[in-house]
């Protein structure tokens, strides 16, 4: 804990605090506003990208799994989504996420794909 083999992505949240996924030890790491550990989260699978978005939650990105994970900021699963594949809705080689205001889901991928998923 507090000492990264791969680290992949970065966010933080409205207190502060940062939140790195350490993809090669499969966990986000979390971190107070001046570094200290704090905890971390190992239950999420292989985590290549982590956001915080606008409505509060943690949407996290494993691309061994594909499948996109949404958290509450205790680190509790609310829902998940995807499956692995190629095709329109797969997600195949995910590695980033974000979140629009609006709470659509952006994926890349590295076949050079962006899949949008709309919260309707």
């Amino acid at each position: 804990p507090g000492e990264f083999l791969l680290p992949h992505a970065i966010t933080t949240d409205s207190e502060g605090l940062v939140y790195v996924a350490d993809r090669t030890n499969w966990r986000v790491e979390i971190f107070s506003p001046e570094g200290e550990f704090l905890r971390q989260w190992t239950h999420i699978g292989r985590v290549f990208g982590v956001v915080y978005a606008a409505d509060g939650y943690f949407y996290t990105v494993d691309g061994t799994h594909g499948r996109v994970t949404k958290l509450d900021p205790s680190g509790r699963v609310v829902g998940f989504f995807g499956t692995t594949g190629k095709g329109w809705g797969q997600l195949s080689e995910a590695h980033d996420i974000a979140v629009a205001p609006n709470g659509d889901v952006l994926v890349a991928q590295l076949d050079g794909r962006v899949q949008l998923f709309t919260k309707d």
